[in-house]
């Protein structure tokens, strides 16, 4: 990872920034972006084309899933959506539960939901098979802006537009934990797949949490490691080994526990980074950019 190095970029949104950006867990080709064109798009890196469009959102994409097994995308729009997309690019379902922007989008450990969290403080649970609405929760207090399920799928994590972060119970839908994490909105919120580390991003860096101590500290909690400036996106790799930064213009890379810099690409974009992904067994890094490029590290 140390000696990864540009290996392309594509302008996959055209004169658009690229809003959001998620790799196959599997296949080491695909990656699906959102853009600000209402677009979202599924993308060969190794062909440098176009695999398929999916197109009916009226506003900017916020953030995009690749299902690992199914062949199929979600994403949710700022137009107060979450669409599901066929590999063709033809809608599934869209789901209309919200009343304002749709900011959170996380898949189930199981494959089988996918939950979806909005700036109206709202999260809903949905059942992809049939395309219902399992269970919508309303939440006193600041929007939500971020969603993602811990590996567990026995916590759901969320990130308020507050600096808060509050972890729910997704069987009683009782909030378990909440403390403050940023100083403004929480951007991104990611676990390691042992689901012991918690990353989340906002303007005043990327804090690392240990849940172990989160637990006990409750309210009071204390990030293990902090990564200064701005950050907009943070995910660790399937193994645990390394956490993905995105922060102003610049990608990173750290070991895990010893926080050793690993990468850094000065200007990765010409303008600010929007999303940071692992390929599988992190043979590659993409992220996209307000730049309206997609690029791929390897």
């Amino acid at each position: 990872v140390g000696g990864y190095k540009e290996g392309g970029s594509f302008p996959v949104h055209l004169a658009n920034a690229v809003t959001c950006i998620d790799a196959h867990k599997s296949n080491s080709s695909l990656v699906l972006t959102g853009g600000a064109d209402s677009k979202v798009v599924l993308f060969n890196v190794a062909t440098g084309q176009q695999a398929a469009k999916m197109e009916g959102h009226t506003k900017a994409i916020n953030r995009v899933l690749l299902h690992p097994t199914a062949g199929t995308a979600f994403s949710c729009s700022a137009d107060k959506t979450v669409r599901a997309w066929a590999a063709d690019g033809k809608a599934v379902h869209t789901w209309k539960q919200h009343k304002k922007d749709v900011t959170g989008l996380s898949l189930h450990a199981t494959g089988d939901y996918l939950v979806s969290a909005s700036m109206d403080a709202t999260w809903a649970f949905y059942d992809i098979a049939t395309g219902t609405c399992r269970k919508s929760v309303s939440t006193e207090g600041a929007g939500f802006s971020v969603a993602t399920f811990h590996p567990d799928g026995l916590i759901l994590g969320t990130g308020l537009a507050d600096g808060t972060v509050a972890v729910w119970d997704v069987k009683s839908q009782a909030n378990a934990l909440s403390f403050a994490a940023h100083k403004d909105g929480v951007v991104s919120l990611a676990f390691s797949e042992n689901g012991y580390s918690l990353a989340t991003c906002g303007k005043d860096g990327c804090n690392v949490w240990d849940l172990r101590k989160v637990a006990k500290q409750g309210a009071d909690a204390a990030a293990v490691k902090t990564f200064a400036g701005a950050s907009s996106s943070a995910v660790f790799d399937y193994s645990g080994s390394y956490i993905a930064v995105g922060s102003d213009k610049d990608l990173a890379v750290y070991m895990c526990k010893t926080w050793a810099d690993v990468l850094h690409v000065k200007g990765a974009h010409k303008a600010a980074v929007t999303g940071v992904a692992w390929g599988p067994d992190a043979q590659f890094i993409a992220t996209s950019g307000k730049d309206k490029c997609v690029k791929v590290f390897k």
